[in-house]
């Protein structure tokens, strides 16, 4: 039986997602810290915190759509096999899935940046931690802040659309279920990384001279 469409769009915001995104989150920026703290020694400790929550920012579309895709994964394979017997009706009714899983990636995004936050400003205690937070938010550019929601939006998106393309192909072929789920997860991965690699070579550099 088919979900209702509101159930769709937030199926991937449960506790468990979200529990799962914020310790990702907060993981990578106090590791990042603590990478960081001893080799710099003439850097200091809040341009450390600032590095780290950019760089939450700049990796955390592609790590919160990982996390959905083996979250998802295994349902969408399931799912697949509607699609394959219905053809393009199971495609349609299938958008909410797709357009669900692009905002619940970007409203998990948004769960992993605040812990890398809240991460980075406990390392370094201070009396006015409202204050640090927002020092550190400040240093966070608008633009990229805007541009990787947008990002995380679409790659949530392409993860789901390739997920249960893969699964269609696999189940026509008659491939089991354990292979479809393996082979679909894995082709979604290598593809989220080579977007992102596309990504970091050709978008990137151009908004980097277009802030010199």
């Amino acid at each position: 039986m088919a979900q209702p469409r509101s159930l769709e769009l937030v199926r991937g915001l449960n506790r468990r997602s979200v529990g799962t995104v914020v310790l990702a989150g907060a993981g990578l920026s106090l590791g990042f810290i603590q990478l960081l703290a001893t080799p710099l020694q003439d850097v200091t400790a809040v341009d450390v915190q600032v590095l780290a929550v950019r760089t939450a920012l700049y990796v955390a579309p592609l790590a919160v759509t990982l996390l959905q895709l083996l979250r998802e994964g295994p349902l969408l394979i399931e799912e697949a096999g509607v699609v394959s017997r219905l053809g393009r009706r199971g495609w349609r009714l299938q958008l909410p899935r797709v357009l669900g899983m692009g905002l619940s990636t970007l409203v998990l995004v948004l769960y992993f940046e605040t812990a890398a936050l809240v991460a980075a400003v406990i390392t370094k205690p201070e009396a006015d931690a409202v204050g640090e937070m927002r020092f550190l938010m400040g240093n966070l550019d608008p633009l990229m802040f805007c541009i990787t929601l947008g990002k995380a939006a679409v790659f949530g998106a392409i993860a789901c659309l390739l997920c249960l393309q893969q699964g269609v192909w696999l189940r026509r072929h008659q491939h089991s279920a354990a292979r479809a789920m393996s082979e679909a997860i894995a082709v979604s991965t290598a593809a989220l990384l080579a977007i992102d690699l596309v990504w970091v070579l050709a978008a990137d550099p151009l908004q980097m001279s277009g802030h010199g």
